[in-house]
């Protein structure tokens, strides 16, 4: 069975996450991440999970042929609201259980995990891989939904960039909330307001790991941003203006995610 490469990185996350007792894959098309993940022991079983029907019978010929009909379950449900949420709490007894969402926007991932009610309080941990809007995503998680984000990676697929979340349900004794757990208090609010919003944008932990990917992202990002700040400023109307404002506002946190692998950079040139 052939995995992409950013299928590849998502089966390699889920596997730093294990073992697990449950696999919930939410929007699972063809199902290979499931049964990737079952076949190298990263889960001991499975439920796939379609809105529509095409997809889920894809997978249940495809988790048919890897003879692992017992231990991968496919449900037609729109996210997670067909899924028993007593089902979620016994097997929450005997395992941790990790939700997968990858390849949809920031956005309806979001509503998804919304949407998903009180089963969210039953999931250890997630994996999401947001195409757009990762925000979106992040802030939910931390400001919303009482996870941390664990671990990122980045990956390029095709010529793409994709970032790979790893968030953990955070326990209830635990203090720390927001982007800077630890950061000095007395800093400057607009500049920790800054750097939270850069970190939304990108992601603290890729950047706090130098992921050469997420470097390679930011500078081909921050080329369109300089094209469409160019187009933008030969604009006069009051629409052009905010938008070149946002522009800006763009390519300043982009710059100063950069300059955080600069820094990394002459430090070790110094040494």
């Amino acid at each position: 069975m052939y995995l992409s490469e950013r299928l590849e990185k998502i089966v390699d996350a889920i596997g730093h996450e294990g073992p697990l007792e449950l696999l919930l894959d939410v929007g699972c098309d063809h199902g290979y991440a499931s049964i990737a993940a079952v076949e190298r022991g990263h889960a001991d079983r499975a439920l796939c999970c379609d809105i529509n029907e095409g997809p889920l019978r894809s997978a249940s010929l495809n988790i048919a042929e890897a003879g692992l009909s017992s231990r991968i379950d496919t449900r037609l449900s729109d996210g997670l609201r067909n899924v028993d949420e007593a089902m979620l709490a016994d097997s929450e007894e005997k395992g941790p259980c990790l939700l997968l969402i990858a390849g949809m926007g920031g956005q309806l991932i979001k509503d998804i995990l919304i949407g998903a009610g009180s089963r969210i309080s039953h999931i250890d941990r997630m994996i999401l891989s947001p195409q757009s809007e990762p925000e979106l995503v992040r802030s939910f998680l931390i400001h919303e939904a009482g996870y941390d984000i664990t671990r990122e990676a980045w990956v390029r697929d095709a010529g793409k960039y994709y970032v790979i979340i790893t968030a953990e349900r955070r326990k209830k004794q635990d203090q720390g909330f927001g982007c800077h757990d630890g950061d000095d208090p007395d800093r400057d609010i607009h500049e920790r307001a800054d750097d939270e919003r850069m970190e939304l944008l990108f992601g603290k932990k890729g950047l706090m790991a130098r992921d050469p990917i997420l470097y390679e992202y930011l500078l081909i990002t921050g080329e369109k941003m300089d094209l469409a700040i160019e187009r933008a400023s030969k604009g006069s109307s009051e629409r052009s203006d905010k938008r070149l404002r946002e522009l800006k506002e763009l390519r300043g946190d982009i710059d100063k995610a950069l300059k955080a692998y600069e820094e990394e950079q002459n430090g070790r040139d110094k040494t």
